[in-house]
């Protein structure tokens, strides 16, 4: 019996579910087991499918099973579940081919990895594997080589598996190693979760060892004990020739494989280990297993380590003595670790360039294309490109990466046209046969025979125009092909992440041709979320969802026409106020069944209201004197240009307009006139237009008792009225609006998306969002005011850019310091920093991309010890640090953001703000230490202010502590205004954090978190 049957066998007795990848090498040896007295459920994962999802949805099941050749593909896809199928019941058993390296790639991710060289070795490890997955609920993958062997099989019987697998656990004594072989030593090990595993191994080997009477070694070893050469074999395991000075270490357990049990199979004599790994196809520099070889080593004393070499193996079939003294002297010639030595014959790469041969049912439809398209028709995947390019070639989703170079080379190709059009010396008849090829390119017939004629016409009659050179060299790319991908109905099993749903998403010009095979019974019995009529329903379902949306969403928009015009909310605003009223009034206008649209003055323009018959809701504020806010300024313009000439280009509109301004901004009485004069203006001339007025104009004052509201209150209505929608009653409540302790609430402790952001190179700015949570950061987001109006006449988003705040408590600075924070401006912002009343400094002009370099940067110089100098400036410059480092948050969003420190995996550790919580201050919270009789810190303007006592012999005694200073002020609104802060008392220096704190957590608890005024 060969380990195929041997292993198969153990799957279908032990397992409730048995999931078998296909093409399956186990069908055979299934058929044979048909009359077991013990039938799993058998579920069918095509080629392509994901075999993951279908484990995942059956570990309900007691033991879940899956048998599958070392497939690149398969394997590639069940990594992507393991994090969840590792604590799951659940064995692979995975077919070898000589060859690890696919296999390795589960190794990370699961608890227990089992190879089986030998049949027998095959059934017991198929029969520890599954005792191990259902005791301990864990995965195990179970790696073996499906040969034959000679010696007859001995075999567990039917009756026997299932009471094997369920029988209770038999707990070996603390510290006790399965008594066979190498393993009578017992060694504490390093790691305590491997050590862990590795006794549930031993536990699980013992159990097993009682059934079949053979013993089951992690580790075995063949050759002298005082040996100068130890050579480690992770592979197929067979007996090696017997070398003098060489023995031989043989691994059937490589998870988990404590460092101990490596260490102690290499005696001290040896002076030379070489690691023979079966992997042939690994990337990276270093091999897997060779490196925790090299990392067991570390735990003996440098003297005592011998020379570590890596090498791989291949066949170990007719393996001679004068084989590995080769490999000795391979390794005698070379003590550098990254040369690969090698033993045994490598797998030929000829067999991967082994045309495979087409399944006669598909050549039945390719005879039927090549009938249709002729020499047009290219099969992208064709096996006949395995030769030239591997066995990747046939691959589906290899063939749509092909299609899209193809689709790129041809757009060159018609730039390229396009650019030797443009040169005046090219020859008229060329010419021509450009200009029709350009307007004939995807006309089957015509690009051929107008491609061959440029062609030659190229050649016969050279031009040194570079665009020549390259189309010559693009010509196979001037006939329009018919681009083809064949692949079985396995393709688009898993529609979420198959080639399919790639194929689809990307929209290319591209044919799919799927061949179903299999027949409905067939189908039938297989896993009905896996049934082939999926591909179908799937896509044929989520088409239909989406007619069924838009259908409605038309049918909505149908009676809302039939009943209303639609309205448009146009804003023009600087500090969002009047966004926000727009946003506000767009929601009303939805709830009470209207179409509505919402845009700012400049994004529609006064074009975009030529001739249209609409309602259109003006919102605006006001700048400066009088003057339109920046994102409406192109509007007024044009406005104001139609006026002067005469023309009635807004007739048809149905308008209303509600201003927001500040009737007391302006205090002279000369002044009054630019209140709410954007509102005004743009009232009266929009009916010099030909607009038609339906409600009057609405003002907003922030000097009422609720600001813009009062007005908006009444106007409101009336809008409401004039379109009839005044009577329809709105139940539906308000959604609360986004405010700044939303955001902090819900940006993980500063996190946000910032650094999601950072990486979004196609725009310069952050998230709003996150533009609220980088002041918490010491960073601002700001633009170019001065080009603006340049660049928004371009059509491009404002010139963005970001001021960054050094936190420097003390204001202290070293000259050394200094030169770095000028190197910083030149490197990364624009050129200058500025020294502020705060005692730091601060960047300006810093793009998105220069952000985390500077922050980085500027960590790198301040953080620092900096010294100070001075008696009493030395006690208040710690002092001030104290304070500081007090009062900092303690989230590590900073740390993860800009300085690259990583968040520990599954979140082990989380953030806590004892100080602030997850709401953190209402506002900015300022804090400066003064020394008098110096205060150029403006102490009395702060939060909290620390006026420094200096006694009579020059020490630091104490400080005044004021509170309650600032200067914020929001013109013209009553409830703001600035304030010199008070005097309340004294603290002595190791008082002065805690009152800090004090005076913080007072406007924490207590602050207007609802109006940040």
């Amino acid at each position: 019996m060969s380990a195929l049957d041997a292993v198969a066998r153990i799957a279908f007795l032990a397992s409730d579910v048995l999931v078998v990848s296909q093409p399956s090498s186990f069908a055979s040896s299934y058929r044979l087991l048909a009359s077991a007295g013990h039938k799993p459920r058998i579920l069918s994962a095509p080629l392509g499918s994901d075999a993951g999802e279908i484990i995942l949805r059956n570990t309900d099941a007691r033991l879940v099973s899956l048998t599958t050749s070392s497939h690149t593909q398969v394997l590639t896809r069940l990594v992507l579940h393991l994090a969840e199928i590792s604590s799951r019941p659940v064995v692979l058993h995975i077919a070898l081919q000589d060859d690890l390296s696919d296999a390795l790639l589960l190794r990370a991710a699961v608890p227990f990895f089992l190879i089986s060289s030998t049949p027998q070795q095959a059934h017991d490890n198929a029969l520890l594997a599954s005792r191990l997955a259902v005791t301990q609920s864990k995965a195990v993958v179970h790696a073996f080589y499906p040969g034959t062997s000679h010696e007859p099989l001995s075999e567990l019987a039917e009756d026997r598996v299932l009471p094997f697998l369920l029988a209770e656990k038999h707990p070996v004594t603390p510290g006790h190693v399965t008594p066979t072989g190498t393993e009578q030593h017992s060694e504490p090990l390093a790691d305590a979760a491997v050590s862990v595993l590795y006794k549930e191994y031993e536990t699980a080997a013992l159990e097993t060892l009682t059934h079949t009477r053979r013993p089951l070694r992690a580790v075995s070893k063949q050759g002298p004990a005082d040996a100068h050469t130890v050579v480690l074999v992770f592979g197929k395991t067979e007996t090696f020739p017997e070398v003098d000075g060489v023995s031989y270490v043989f691994y059937t357990l490589l998870n988990p494989l404590p460092p101990s049990k490596l260490l102690h199979v290499i005696p001290t004599t040896a002076t030379r280990i070489i690691v023979l790994e079966q992997v042939h196809r690994w990337t990276t520099k270093w091999l897997p297993l060779y490196l925790e070889t090299v990392s067991a080593l570390q735990q003996r004393e440098p003297q005592s380590r011998p020379v570590v070499q890596s090498g791989v193996l291949g066949s170990t079939d007719n393996i001679t003595a004068a084989d590995v003294q080769n490999l000795l002297e391979q390794a005698a010639s070379t003590n550098s670790p990254s040369t690969r030595l090698s033993l045994g014959i490598s797998p030929s790469s000829a067999s991967e360039s082994t045309i495979p041969q087409i399944p006669k049912h598909e050549l039945a439809f390719t005879k039927i294309l090549s009938h249709l398209f002729n020499d047009r028709l290219e099969i992208v995947n064709d096996p006949i490109l395995v030769a030239s390019q591997g066995a990747i070639a046939t691959s589906p989703e290899y063939a749509l990466g092909r299609v899209r170079g193809q689709l790129d080379l041809r757009a060159d190709l018609l730039t390229a046209v396009q650019d030797l059009l443009q040169d005046s010396t090219a020859p008229a008849q060329l010419h021509s046969l450009l200009s029709k090829w350009a307007l004939s390119k995807d006309d089957p017939l015509k690009s051929k025979v107008l491609g061959s004629q440029i062609v030659q016409n190229l050649k016969d009659m050279p031009i040194s125009h570079p665009a020549a050179a390259r189309i010559l060299d693009l010509q196979a790319h001037l006939p329009a092909r018919s681009r083809w991908i064949i692949g079985s109905d396995a393709w688009s099993y898993d529609l979420g992440a198959s080639g399919l749903h790639h194929a689809i998403a990307s929209q290319l010009n591209v044919n799919i041709l799927l061949l179903d095979t299999s027949s409905y019974s067939t189908r039938t019995n297989v896993d009905p979320a896996r049934r082939k009529q999926d591909v179908g329903l799937s896509l044929g379902g989520r088409v239909q969802e989406a007619r069924r949306a838009r259908a409605k969403a038309a049918y909505g928009n149908l009676v809302a026409g039939m009943e209303h015009k639609p309205l448009l909310v146009l804003y023009a605003s600087d500090g969002g106020a009047a966004e926000k009223v727009a946003k506000r009034l767009d929601k009303r206008g939805l709830a009470r069944g209207l179409a509505t649209t919402i845009k700012a003055f400049d994004s529609v323009g006064l074009e975009g209201l030529r001739g249209e018959e609409a309602h259109v809701a003006f919102i605006t504020s006001t700048a400066g004197q009088g003057e339109p806010p920046q994102n409406g300024r192109q509007f007024y313009k044009a406005l104001n240009a139609a006026v002067a000439r005469g023309e009635a280009v807004l007739a048809g509109v149905k308008y209303s307009v509600f201003g927001m301004g500040d009737s007391h901004y302006w205090p002279r009485p000369e002044d009054a006139g630019y209140y709410n004069k954007p509102g005004k203006d743009l009232d009266a001339r929009v009916e010099k237009l030909g607009g038609e007025r339906v409600a009057p104009l609405g003002l907003g004052d922030d000097q009422d008792a609720d600001g813009w509201k009062t007005g908006y209150a009444l106007w409101e209505p009336t809008l409401w009225k004039a379109l009839g929608v005044d009577a329809i009653e709105v139940t539906e409540a308000e959604p609360e609006p986004i405010t700044n302790e939303h955001i902090k609430a819900a940006s993980g402790y500063l996190r946000g998306t910032i650094a999601e952001g950072l990486e979004d190179t196609s725009t310069g700015a952050l998230a709003p969002s996150d533009g609220q949570l980088t002041k918490f950061h010491g960073i601002y987001q700001q633009d170019d005011r001065d080009i603006r109006d340049e660049r928004q006449a371009q059509g491009v988003e404002p010139a963005y850019s970001f001021m960054i705040r050094v936190r420097m408590p003390g204001g202290v600075c070293k000259p050394n310091q200094w030169l770095q924070m000028d190197q910083i401006a030149d490197e990364h912002g624009s050129g200058t920093f500025k020294i502020t009343t705060r005692q730091t400094f601060q960047f300006h002009g810093v793009i998105k991309r220069h952000l985390k370099p500077a922050i980085q940067d500027i960590n790198r110089v301040l953080l620092d010890t900096l010294a100070a100098c001075g008696d009493v400036n030395s006690e208040v410059y710690q002092f001030a640090r104290d304070v500081s480092e007090h009062l900092i948050p303690r989230t590590t969003a900073y740390h993860e953001i800009w300085l690259d420190k990583k968040l520990v995996a599954g979140e082990a550790l989380q953030d806590h703000e004892p100080l602030y919580g997850e709401f953190y201050l209402p506002r900015k919270f300022k804090i400066a230490v003064a020394v008098p009789p110096t205060n150029d810190v403006d102490v009395f303007t702060n939060d909290v202010g620390f006026i420094a006592i200096v006694g009579k012999n020059g020490e630091l005694e104490g400080f005044n502590v004021t509170i309650g200073g600032g200067m914020g002020v929001t013109h013209g609104n009553k409830k703001t205004y600035p304030r010199i802060g008070d005097v309340v008392g004294f603290c002595t220096p190791d008082q002065g954090r805690f009152v800090a704190e004090a005076i913080m957590l007072t406007q924490r608890d207590n602050g207007n978190r609802a109006d940040r005024k």
